[in-house]
């Protein structure tokens, strides 16, 4: 399996930590801290699609190559009212279809046959057939954080094959859901796992919320192996902590967790 990092929202973090020397330095942090990929946060200044040339992409996979990592994607973590607003709708379209191609590019430079963009849509999004369309041309999954929470998998039908529900168990557990059967029913229709803690009260370091980690981990053995497991750390108050206490539930010596690949 591939222990993913998500980098989303550290530009931003007040707290010290290698994110604020940029995101260069970030990169090297996540191979260091011990995870196997990096996802990357396209609202990052230094990763913003249209601010990066194709010699400023290539330099950032030679980073995370040099980094001794992979690379498993973006995070695009527009507010969905966003897509329906007249006055942003048009650049957060924008935003996704540059998302895309940024990823396109960065997996071929990577060596990965494809990358995931990882959003949270409106519940009625019209441009949904266009994003499906432009993301299997470019060889890319979108992951769309709404569905899971009011859609089945079933309804998943009408939507393009490109197009994919994001499962966070996080957001699982502050809906009340238990985490373990919702994957379960989603686990064939996903691309990836965001394995993230929480309690009723919000998301929490890993292992001091109520997630079962390891129960997840047999869980994604058995039905997804080959599919990455990333964990972020947004919302939390020391991400640095929050990195290394993610490796230390979910790394070699877990249950169901052989090593991270």
């Amino acid at each position: 399996m591939t222990l993913s990092l998500s980098i989303a929202g550290l530009h931003a973090h007040g707290a010290l930590g290698p994110w604020n020397a940029g995101v260069r330095t970030a990169i090297g942090w996540v191979g260091d801290t011990g995870f196997r990929s990096v996802h990357l946060d396209a609202a990052s200044p230094e990763i913003r699609p249209r601010g990066l040339d194709r010699s400023a992409r290539r330099d950032l996979a030679a980073t995370v190559r040099r980094a001794g990592i992979g690379l498993t994607g973006l995070d695009l973590w527009i507010p969905a009212a966003h897509y329906d607003d007249p006055e942003s709708a048009d650049r957060a379209n924008a935003a996704v279809s540059d998302a895309v191609g940024l990823a396109a590019d960065l997996a071929a430079l990577c060596g990965r046959t494809n990358a995931i963009v990882s959003v949270t849509f409106p519940a009625e999004y019209a441009g949904l057939e266009a994003v499906g369309s432009l993301a299997e041309s470019a060889g890319v999954i979108v992951e769309d954080f709404s569905i899971p929470a009011s859609g089945t998998p079933e309804e998943m039908t009408a939507h393009p094959p490109a197009v994919r529900p994001g499962f966070d168990t996080a957001r699982a557990i502050l809906r009340g859901d238990g985490p373990g059967k919702a994957f379960a029913s989603w686990s064939k229709k996903l691309a990836s796992l965001r394995l993230n803690d929480a309690d009723d009260t919000g998301r929490r370091t890993m292992g001091t919320g109520t997630l079962d980690a390891h129960t997840l981990g047999a869980l994604h053995t058995t039905l997804i192996p080959r599919l990455p497991m990333i964990t972020d750390l947004r919302g939390l108050e020391n991400p640095e902590r929050a990195a290394r206490a993610a490796i230390a539930t979910l790394g070699a010596e877990g249950p169901g967790m052989p090593g991270i690949e």
